[in-house]
């Protein structure tokens, strides 16, 4: 079902060709569709940076039951997270 899952992902890239900053390009994606339903520019792929750019997801998209996402090739649920913290 769409909205379920979401996964976060970041490129780190040349995105504007040496006309800007090194940045990296966040990308909120429907697991059950792959439809990109969210993407943001951010300096670097930090644990802030990611919880900023979900902010700005939820009020425009709601609350999935998880978000899931790679960072430093680390696999993790943000619902799993949540759950270890309460």
């Amino acid at each position: 079902m769409f909205g379920l899952m979401i996964q976060l992902d970041g490129s780190d890239h040349d995105w504007f060709e040496g006309r800007g900053p090194r940045c990296t390009l966040l990308v909120f994606i429907d697991d059950a569709t792959s439809q990109i339903v969210h993407l943001e520019f951010v300096k670097r792929e930090a644990v802030h940076a990611l919880m900023t750019a979900t902010e700005r997801y939820i009020p425009l998209n709601g609350i999935p039951v998880a978000f899931m996402l790679t960072m430093d090739q680390y696999f993790m649920s943000i619902l799993i997270i949540r759950n270890m913290i309460s």
